[in-house]
């Protein structure tokens, strides 16, 4: 017997219902073992095996526990008292039913001490429960739960409280059941659920956040959510703050040498031998205390790590992954999906080869993804590609029109936001695309009208299923071609706003038809020499009349830039912009207007860098255009339309390309327009084709159509800005 580890020592359940399988457990542990830090399993490791009818044994650690009351002061702050002693807590999630056996044991100086032991019984599951989720095995494009059924992920982030702390989160997860929406993401960090973030909590785990994060687990539970827990975010590498003005803990961090931890920089984090015994110490603790969660979806080790490689060698941060996600799969007996995430700006393919990676997050706001501009296209290429390269299931898990705030003053009528939700379920993610500013999103009650059409459109489908898949549909360009000058049409002025960001991959060309049809874009920066390959053209077609003036608003340049404005292959102006400031910042250092007079007639007007570096703009202004024909291309599809099928029914939706954010963001009254859109790989046959409207999420009329050698043309009726259909074969 080994010193304070009574042989007596036996579980006891805290709360007086009955047990049953998929439904947690949880229980004291009666005249446990002493030590003298409870936290740390290299002094006493106490642990938990179950033993089955069926002879399966699940091990569990003991973890130790503080139970608090709450209490909402004044409405505004959530206040926190210990409440009864601390001790040794045990969590338990029956996967069978019967009668189970139990054991505990105690480690301690290399020794095992087998302690008190039991039995009870477990009922069957209660009507409802599903169980632990898992990678669909099949088509590994899915998420599905233990009762076999399939698990689209509807949700958005809310990844901590504020100053009314768990409170937040029973306002907050009230929304999501009567929305249709059944997933989000929790963050372990600094000011929330983080249990190890500051040197006196290494190895001595901070029970208040980590009360909080039980109870928001089981309100979770309760109300039928799935969670991604991210166990650390990439601000805790950083040493200076951000944009947002902190997100720079590294110098406070449990692990820095300055704080008494092993770490004498960030990445050997990921090297050093003490920090990985440390770290592997708390994730035993996680396994402990959260594993038994069936409302835990899945580890996340980081948020965006990517985003501090300046700090890391990813080679060093790829491999501890990989040996940390073995760890997991070889000590959480229930063996949760294990996953990280990466920002917009990275993809770095070794991470998500590892198959130790279950699934992929990738993280894309529109004002930083590159050559992504729209929330749909974004979508489908990100489901198509992560599919292609990694055959694995990807989401979107964070969104945003705007990564610098909730903004609606760019999404006005929240339409950004919408085709990002549903495009995550049509192009062939996992989910929705998870929104972040969840606080703006709860104060302006947009659940409903954005998670709740999408929640009742797929009800009932089985999408998720090993069968489901995307079929590839043609896509209208967006381009126009300039038809004849309009008789007697009047000259008009056209100001182009240059968007985008460093390494967009598309864009560049304007067709100029008239003050109110402009399609395509240009881009902010216009490369030199140095970077061919970062080339973008920067053209407009337009028809001009007399005494036409091209005005370009130079904001910033890098070394050895040139403009030069070439009209029909004929340069009309020239000028070297020297480097005023020495750097390399898109920082108003010009801030000026470049006057180019221009020829009548049918013009190519090309912007281009002749000299070394880049050139950015902001705008670009067209005085004295005529207006033309707008004519688009023959034989486009005239809409952008997305399907799923699983071989038997299909899910269409469907954009008018003239709001396809953000176009048409602030157009407040829509005009209606019909479309046809012929949907191949269903069988021959008869079919009824039910149309939907996507924003009050009710049927709109059913119509027959019929599959003919392989394609179904569906002939939607007047709609604004989008519409959906579900094809089911007639019985």
């Amino acid at each position: 017997m080994l010193a304070g580890i009574a042989a007596a020592a036996g579980l006891t359940p805290v709360r007086d219902v009955p047990h049953r399988v998929w439904a947690m457990s949880e229980f004291a542990v009666q005249d446990g073992p002493e030590s003298e830090n409870p936290y740390d399993p290299d002094l006493l490791a106490l642990d938990a095996v179950f033993r089955s009818p069926g002879g399966r044994e699940i091990r569990l650690p003991a973890f130790w526990y503080t139970a608090y009351a709450r209490e909402l002061k004044e409405d505004k702050e959530e206040v926190l008292t210990p409440a009864g002693d601390a001790g040794w807590r045990v969590r338990f999630t029956p996967v069978e039913a019967g009668e189970h056996r139990y054991w505990l044991e105690a480690t301690r100086d290399g020794q095992t001490t087998r302690l008190g032991e039991g039995a009870f019984d477990v009922g069957e599951a209660a009507p409802g429960a599903r169980g632990f989720v898992r990678i669909e095995p099949q088509a590994k494009r899915y998420f599905a739960t233990d009762d076999g059924q399939p698990l689209p992920l509807l949700g958005e982030c809310c990844c901590w409280h504020g100053k009314r702390g768990t409170y937040d989160f029973d306002e907050w997860f009230a929304n999501y059941r009567p929305s249709g929406m059944n997933w989000t993401r929790l963050w372990m960090c600094p000011w929330a659920f983080g249990l190890e973030t500051v040197a006196e909590e290494r190895t001595r785990y901070n029970q208040n956040m980590a009360w909080q994060l039980d109870h928001t687990l089981d309100l979770a539970a309760r109300e039928g959510i799935f969670v991604m827990l991210c166990l650390d975010y990439h601000g805790i590498f950083n040493v200076d703050p951000d944009m947002w003005g902190g997100n720079n803990w590294w110098p406070k961090h449990a692990y820095n040498q300055a704080n008494g931890g092993p770490c004498a920089n960030q990445n050997e984090f990921f090297t050093q031998p003490e920090a990985e015994r440390l770290y592997r110490k708390r994730l035993r603790y996680l396994v402990g205390r959260y594993s038994a969660y069936p409302s835990l979806m899945s580890w996340q080790f980081f948020n965006e790590i990517n985003n501090v490689f300046r700090f890391l060698k990813p080679a060093d941060v790829v491999a501890w992954h990989d040996r940390q996600s073995r760890w997991l799969d070889g000590n959480d007996p229930y063996r949760h999906p294990v996953t990280t995430s990466f920002g917009s700006r990275g993809e770095h393919p070794p991470m998500w080869k590892l198959d130790s990676m279950a699934f992929a997050n990738w993280h894309l706001y529109l004002n930083w993804a590159g050559n992504y501009r729209h929330p749909a296209a974004m979508c489908e290429d990100v489901a198509t590609r992560f599919q292609r390269d990694y055959g694995k299931p990807i989401l979107i898990s964070e969104y945003g029109t705007s990564g610098l705030g909730w903004k609606p003053e760019i999404d006005p009528h929240l339409r950004g936001l919408q085709q990002a939700v549903w495009g995550g379920i049509m192009a062939g993610t996992a989910g929705t695309s998870m929104p972040w500013w969840w606080q703006a999103m709860h104060r302006d009650k947009v659940h409903g009208r954005i998670w709740g059409p999408l929640a009742r459109f797929i009800e009932g489908t089985g999408l998720g299923g090993p069968a489901w898949q995307p079929i590839p549909l043609p896509k209208p360009s967006g381009d126009l071609e300039l038809g004849k000058p309009v008789a007697d049409g009047q000259p008009f002025t056209a100001r182009l706003a240059c968007s985008g960001n460093w390494g967009q991959k598309e864009g560049g060309v304007v067709v100029l038809a008239n003050a109110d049809a402009a399609t395509g874009s240009l881009h902010v920066f216009l490369h030199g020499n140095d970077k061919p390959d970062m080339r973008l053209p920067c053209r407009i077609q337009a028809e001009l009349g007399a005494n036409a003036v091209l005005t370009v608003h130079v904001n910033s340049v890098s070394n050895g830039a040139e403009l030069e404005v070439v009209a029909n292959g004929q340069r009309r102006f020239h000028r070297p912009f020297p480097d005023k400031d020495g750097k390399t910042l898109v920082n108003g250092e010009y801030n000026e207007s470049v006057r180019v007079e221009l020829p009548p007639g049918r013009q190519t007007i090309e912007l281009r860098n002749p000299g070394q570096d880049w050139l950015a703009l902001d705008w670009v202004e067209i005085a004295g255009a005529l207006p033309c024909e707008a004519l688009r291309p023959a034989n486009e599809p005239t809409v952008l339309a997305y399907a799923m099928s699983d071989g038997e029914q299909a899910l269409l939706w469907i954009i008018d390309p003239a709001f396809n954010y953000p176009g048409g963001a602030h157009e407040p009254e829509p005009k209606p327009i019909r479309a046809r859109v012929e949907l191949p790989g269903l069988p021959d046959g008869d079919y009824a084709v039910e149309f939907w409207n996507t924003w009050t999420g009710q049927a709109t009329g059913t119509v027959k159509a019929r599959s003919a050698a392989g394609r179904l043309a569906v002939e939607f009726p007047e709609f604004q800005v989008d519409a959906a259909a579900r094809i089911r074969p007639e019985r």
